[in-house]
């Protein structure tokens, strides 16, 4: 009976079993636990290599299932625009629920966040420094406008025009280096850590 399913010809493509996925949620395992480490225990040679092993069994294994991913769908003839219904659909679901994750993961952030503002009265705590309030304006300024260039290459594609398509998404790219040197900027000089505020 085993060997009848295994043998039947679906109407839509059903992948071969794979190591890949495994070894990315190893990786990302080994990642998250070598942070906590680096968190908790100081800087140490076990946390951080823990950090550096999962990050490259992440980067290897990713690329290797994307790889296969790509390779199973040219061999079966699978272009763009030319995806089994099924397929497609079981693409939009997956989505679906990716997105209502995320919106799950930060609705905790938020609950958290207004829990504890709603019992800690006083922002910021007295002893606590604040940056100036240009940085986070540069920083939502960056974020809007980089929204903005990926649109514009977006439609740009769409369009069939190539060189804007290549200037936005330049740009975007551009905009993500900039926000991403603000962070870095402060996050050197906040007068507080990861590891301080109300969890400790």
């Amino acid at each position: 009976m085993a060997q009848h399913h295994a043998n039947h010809d679906h109407d839509f493509f059903i992948p071969a079993g794979s190591i890949w996925p495994p070894l990315t949620c190893l990786g990302a395992g080994l990642m998250a636990f070598g942070f906590i480490l680096h968190l908790h225990y100081q800087p140490t040679i076990v946390g951080n290599g823990m950090m550096g092993v999962g990050l490259l069994l992440v980067i290897m294994a990713a690329f290797q299932w994307f790889f296969k991913l790509v390779d199973e769908a040219r061999q079966r003839g699978f272009k763009t625009g030319n995806v089994p219904v099924v397929l497609d659909l079981a693409n939009r679901y997956g989505m679906i629920f990716f997105i209502v994750s995320e919106i799950m993961f930060f609705a905790a952030f938020f609950a958290g966040y207004f829990y504890l503002r709603g019992h800690n009265p006083e922002w910021p705590p007295a002893n606590i420094e604040m940056l100036p309030i240009h940085l986070p304006v540069l920083n939502t300024l960056l974020l809007l406008t980089s929204g903005a260039t990926v649109t514009w290459a977006h439609h740009a594609l769409l369009l069939n025009r190539r060189a804007d398509a290549i200037l936005a998404t330049f740009l975007t790219w551009q905009l993500g280096v900039i926000f991403l040197a603000c962070q870095i900027y402060e996050y050197t000089h906040a007068q507080y850590t990861i590891s301080s505020g109300v969890y400790g």
